[in-house]
């Protein structure tokens, strides 16, 4: 083995300074890259936020003014339902409803027993 000269110790000394320094610089640049990365994936979610803000504060607004809106309506209606004519109105709708329903279920009852008679010629027949 032999003793290194102080010149090749030096020029050693120096090559492993650059080799330090490259290295430093590396390191640097890559954090320099991932810092980069990061803000702007932080800018990018920011604004994805803002944006959702500004939607959930619109729609805050939509809510409250149909809220203010069917209160309104509610005491409209609540008002209009007091009313002798529209309560004889609402009664007369309700008695119709009531004579259609009877109607619809005496046709059907009508239809039923037309079916078995037709029902009870055939097997009658069949037989």
């Amino acid at each position: 083995m032999s003793i290194p000269i102080p010149n090749e110790n030096e020029a050693l000394k120096a090559e492993n300074t650059k080799v330090k320094q490259h290295i430093s610089q590396l390191d640097k640049n890559a954090v320099r890259r991932v810092t980069v990365q990061k803000d702007a994936i932080i800018e990018s979610l920011n604004t994805q936020l803002s944006s959702k803000n500004e939607d959930i504060t619109k729609l805050k607004t939509d809510y409250n003014t149909l809220w203010e809106k069917y209160k309104i309506l509610v005491l409209q209606w609540n008002d209009l339902t007091k009313q002798p004519e529209i309560i004889e109105a609402v009664k007369r709708v309700e008695e119709r409803k009531e004579q259609e329903a009877e109607a619809k279920r005496e046709e059907q009852a009508r239809q039923d027993r037309y079916q078995g008679v037709l029902d009870r010629f055939i097997s009658e027949g069949n037989e």
